[in-house]
């Protein structure tokens, strides 16, 4: 009877135990992949959460906003997301008083440069974490190193795609800096025929049925290959790729999607010879514009939502390094407005994180509702920033005088 009794005694703390815990205000509501301070969490609402979670607005997407946007920002992202205003109010509150660890601001998880002496080669170490396939690097590094050097500057158009992605590629093209838009050399002349016949190719063919398998919930219900061998394919892809845009075109900028997809290994592997451009733009008019003309891709890559490790979940080197990489990648139209919109603040974040070492090396300005919508005095933006690239100065007038995405 005693050793029955003990036994009742134990199940009854034991469950008795997890009972008290599910009824519990902190964990009944709390979501430690949130990131929330505990006081916070318990504090809010079953529903606020829930769409918290649901739209991965955890603690550092809030801080980072609240350090980027102030109030107004915060306040406009939570209006965006059908918060109730006592929430809202409760949230913002909290940001006020960043009351968080300084472990688990965003910023720790971008670790600092080992060296970052502006205009050195130490200031070409690659941020931790930066480089999710050091083999596809190494090979880039192959491929750019002998193009590129004192006398010859690598310029990367690390804007998105409905940035104006295209009209930056026709502007640098213009100022007579060749330039690949994607799978075109940006204003075509007859002699580029063969090289975007091949660009084509490797981009719009091969590239396209990578990302149909990386999508697919099962890659070996259609092949053999798992999805971290597409990962490791689709490097070699981006190798050949990147040798008929530099080499066989001889191209000295690039720029949209496919390319900024690799953004981090083309810029250290140039370093410091090169130089960056990014296009911005309103994280929800962008996002909008994104999933109506581009929602269903042949080509549109995002990691999958729990790539929480992941610097940029663009990055196609990162997703693939990812341990939870074998979950089906993301096209836009797969995300809402709003986590699009997150998906390109981090991006846009992350090139400023690989620039910041070498101060002047990044030109970043939004077209789309400012005066750089205009040819003119954009396109004397890029060529007093991109004024020390070799290839400068021959001129092109063409194409119309307004923006295009």
């Amino acid at each position: 009877p005693a050793l029955y009794f003990a036994h009742v005694a134990l199940l009854f703390f034991f469950f008795g135990g997890m009972l008290l815990a599910l009824l519990s205000p902190e964990s009944a509501t709390s979501d430690k992949s949130l990131g929330l301070p505990s006081a916070l969490t318990s504090s809010l609402s079953e529903n606020t959460l829930r769409i918290m979670k649901k739209e991965r607005c955890g603690w550092a997407l809030l801080t980072t906003e609240y350090d980027q946007s102030g109030e107004e920002g915060v306040a406009k992202m939570f209006g965006d997301l059908g918060l109730v205003t006592g929430d809202q109010a409760k949230l913002l509150d909290a940001l006020q008083k960043h009351e968080v660890a300084a472990d688990l601001r965003p910023q720790s998880k971008v670790k600092k440069l080992k060296h970052s002496h502006a205009g050195s080669l130490d200031s070409c170490t690659p941020l931790e974490g930066s480089i999710g396939n050091a083999g596809l690097f190494e090979e880039i590094r192959k491929v750019v190193r002998p193009l590129f050097g004192p006398n010859r500057t690598l310029v990367l158009l690390a804007g998105q795609g409905t940035t104006g992605s295209r009209t930056i590629s026709t502007d640098t093209a213009t100022l007579g800096i060749k330039t690949v838009h994607l799978s075109k050399v940006a204003l075509s002349k007859p002699e580029d025929g063969d090289c975007n016949f091949d660009l084509q190719y490797w981009v719009k063919q091969e590239y396209a049925n990578y990302i149909t398998k990386l999508r697919i919930e099962d890659p070996k219900t259609s092949s053999k290959t798992t999805r971290l061998e597409l990962y490791e394919e689709m490097a070699r892809l981006y190798v050949s790729a990147l040798n008929v845009a530099v080499d066989e075109c001889g191209a000295r900028a690039l720029g949209d999607a496919f390319w900024v997809s690799i953004f981090a290994e083309l810029y250290y592997a140039a370093c410091p010879h090169v130089q960056v451009v990014l296009t911005t733009r309103d994280p929800g008019l962008w996002a909008e514009s994104r999933i109506k003309k581009h929602g269903k891709s042949k080509t549109g890559f995002i990691c999958p939502r729990n790539s929480t490790d992941v610097l940029d979940r663009f990055s196609q080197a990162q997703c693939g390094a990812d341990g939870k990489s074998f979950l089906p990648a993301l096209d836009n139209g797969d995300l809402s407005v709003t986590e699009l919109g997150w998906v390109l603040t981090g991006h846009d974040r992350f090139v400023r994180d690989v620039t910041r070492a070498r101060p002047g090396s990044l030109l970043e300005f939004t077209i789309f509702g400012t005066d750089y919508t205009n040819n003119g005095p954009r396109r004397a933006l890029l060529q007093s920033f991109l004024s020390n690239v070799d290839q400068l100065g021959k001129k092109n007038a063409r194409r119309g005088d307004m923006a295009v995405e």
